[in-house]
């Protein structure tokens, strides 16, 4: 396999500002022959087939996160779309557990938001191969989408949408040419680090230094709340049937680092 990183200068205020794109192969837990192929870039994210590589730019501390598009065969990038803010979350905080705002595909294709909050995100998709981008869903003025988390299969889509200068959020769904809202809050902010089996783990930030973790099911119609965490107190809430064992909590700034042992949902 290979590993696509950003290298960070320590000495960089910023850093995205003195950053580069590496490709490397792991061997015996080292990374063997690492190569430069981005003398600029943050967040790469390399393609399933190995082709593309994926990446952000940001020319200033005020300036808003560039998408760009890599070509591995020939050395071609070139920019598709201007991201949301909240993109900046990965170009800040190297810390960042959440889901991108851009995600590949099973089959190589390009899953991104597009557009300013005052605007209204567009989730679009892409196949770098043919170049043009096909809309998935579009949020009304003032809403942002973030968190973009394909199943598998490509069949479903899930994702965090707020709305600018209010608090919460919700997880929505989209599947089938339909929408529909999974999970919602009206305090703080969400956002879904990741897929467990047939399950989503959801992050809920109430306030600074308060987080809870939920591990979400969404088979079927109901929405099932299979394990929760608080991080002040911690307190862990389990469903019956369901097992965790907690390793370690460790706070990182507003943000927690959770490990958990679960059994299958």
């Amino acid at each position: 396999g290979v590993l696509a990183f950003a290298r960070v200068s320590a000495s960089s205020s910023y850093p995205w500002t003195q950053s580069a794109v590496l490709l490397g192969a792991p061997i015996d837990g080292r990374l063997g022959d690492p190569r430069v192929v981005l003398r600029e870039g943050f967040n790469p994210l390399l393609s399933p087939n190995g082709k593309w590589l994926a990446y952000l730019l940001l020319q200033g501390p005020e300036a808003t996160p560039r998408l760009n598009l890599l070509n591995l065969e020939n050395a071609h990038a070139r920019e598709i779309a201007e991201m949301p803010q909240s993109s900046r979350n990965f170009m800040a905080f190297p810390w960042y557990f959440g889901m991108r705002d851009f995600q590949w595909s099973s089959r190589n294709e390009l899953w991104f938001v597009q557009g300013s909050t005052r605007e209204g995100s567009r989730i679009l998709r892409v196949d770098p191969a043919q170049g043009a981008a096909r809309p998935v869903s579009v949020l009304k003025p003032g809403e942002t989408a973030s968190s973009l988390t394909p199943t598998r299969d490509e069949s479903r889509l899930f994702y965090v949408r707020s709305e600018s200068g209010k608090p919460g959020g919700s997880v929505q769904e989209f599947a089938a040419g339909r929408e529909s809202t999974r999970f919602a809050v009206t305090t703080g902010a969400l956002a879904i680090l990741g897929r467990a089996g047939p399950a989503l783990i959801v992050a809920h930030h109430p306030q600074p230094g308060e987080d809870r973790v939920r591990l979400l099911s969404l088979e079927g119609g109901a929405v099932k709340t299979l394990f929760e965490l608080d991080s002040k107190p911690p307190t862990l809430r389990l469903a019956p049937g369901q097992n965790a064992v907690v390793r370690t909590v460790s706070e990182v700034e507003s943000l927690s680092t959770v490990i958990l042992l679960l059994d299958p949902p």
